[in-house]
């Protein structure tokens, strides 16, 4: 339930900040968080994971928007370095795991 309210009230303020209620307009979030998440060390399988390590990749993620947005970078182009940087995460963690 807190799930669900939080993400109405995050439509209300994306829809109030674009000026529109355009139903894909956050689908460019979707890869963002996923990929803070996996940056950060949380597993796509589950259970491995936690708190500090998503805030950091979330930091890393802004972070890279923020520096492609300042390059005028294309933003197909910028979905692509950032899917670089998740494929990059998940080849390191699957190193980690395997020396384990």
């Amino acid at each position: 339930m807190l799930s669900g309210i939080l993400a109405a009230i995050a439509g209300i303020v994306l829809s109030a900040r674009l000026f529109s209620g355009d139903p894909v307009v956050g689908d460019a979030y979707s890869l963002d968080s996923v990929a803070a998440a996996v940056v950060g060390g949380t597993s796509l399988f589950g259970g491995i994971g936690g708190l500090i390590g998503t805030l950091a990749g979330s930091f890393l993620i802004s972070l890279t928007n923020n520096i492609l947005n300042m390059l005028d970078i294309f933003a197909y182009y910028q979905y692509i370095i950032k899917g670089l940087i998740l494929v990059v995460a998940l080849f390191l963690f699957q190193l980690r795991g395997s020396k384990r």
